[in-house]
């Protein structure tokens, strides 16, 4: 089955009512106690589940259920089994319901819902993301403008063009090669006749894509890894999406397509990510993770 350009904007128009639902339940419970767990699989950062995840789940599946059968859609979900329908049907939803725990338990700006409508092949066709402090809805439908609140996403990369902005998340200083990766950073800068490198604090890697969106020089990357980590299909949908349709630099760290839909595994540490605001500054650390570590091989 082939959705057409009707489908994807009710799809995206019901995935955006859902994110909003779910993260304004989200907001509300910002600085409350609520049970925090722990769960197998992944980096330390994904293996944090709290009852909010579970419950901004639900709210999603609740709003998507008619979608299902109505467009012959599979679907994922980090807090639920996978059930491997992304394999077998033409099209799937791939859901964050609350990216950057973390922050959200740590009571730190830098959540979002994420929700992406990605094909068999791994190509994400909607990206819908709920900037949960802001109270932001941007979606993103192949092929058209991105909205932000249902009005054309305006990039406004103005301010602080003297600077390169870099994204992390808060396993960035714990990286073996920190001390290097800054200093090629500096020097990067100074290549670029910018006045220096400003770190933005530790978010979600949804909301540290958005951040950068409007941003002049800015880039968020994970390098690949052996263990399981590194990001997984429900970080990266959404923020596909939204990228591609702006122009934007979204790939692995060899600058190959993300690998959306793989099937031996729900992580993305094989093959690393980078989300730029150019492809001269994605090239610049795809250049970077070459020098720092040779030709990785998983």
């Amino acid at each position: 089955m082939i959705l057409t350009e009707k489908d994807l904007l009710i799809l995206s128009t019901i995935a955006g009512q859902a994110a909003r639902e779910a993260g304004d339940m989200i907001a509300s419970r910002f600085g409350r106690q609520n049970k925090v767990s722990q769960k197998a699989g992944g980096s330390s950062a994904s293996q944090v589940v709290t009852e909010v995840d579970l419950k901004s789940e639900s709210i999603i599946k609740e709003r998507m259920r008619q979608t299902l059968d109505e467009f012959d859609l599979g679907f994922l979900s980090e807090e639920t089994p996978d059930d491997r329908s992304r394999l077998e049907k033409d099209y799937f939803w791939c859901i964050d319901p609350l990216d950057g725990t973390l922050s959200f338990v740590n009571q730190e700006p830098g959540s979002a819902v994420s929700i992406g409508l990605v094909t068999k092949a791994g190509k994400a066709e909607i990206g819908v993301a709920y900037d949960i402090a802001n109270r932001d809805l941007y979606v993103a439908v192949s092929g058209k403008n991105v909205t932000m609140n249902g009005s054309t996403f305006r990039e406004k990369r103005s301010e602080d063009k003297k600077l390169l902005f870099i994204a992390s998340d808060h396993s960035f200083d714990s990286n073996i090669y920190i001390k290097e990766i800054k200093e090629h950073l500096k020097n990067l800068a100074e290549l670029m006749g910018l006045s220096g490198v400003h770190y933005l604090p530790a978010m979600g890697g949804v909301m540290n894509a958005i951040t950068l969106m409007r941003k002049q020089n800015g880039i968020y990357f994970k390098f690949p890894k052996k263990e399981e980590g590194g990001g997984s299909l429900w970080d990266y949908s959404a923020i596909t999406a939204l990228y591609h349709c702006l122009g934007l630099s979204a790939t692995d760290i060899h600058l190959g397509a993300l690998e959306l839909n793989r099937a031996d595994s729900l992580y993305m540490n094989h093959r690393g990510a980078i989300f730029a605001t150019s492809l001269d500054l994605a090239l610049a650390i795809n250049t970077m993770f070459h020098s720092l570590t040779g030709n990785f091989k998983q």
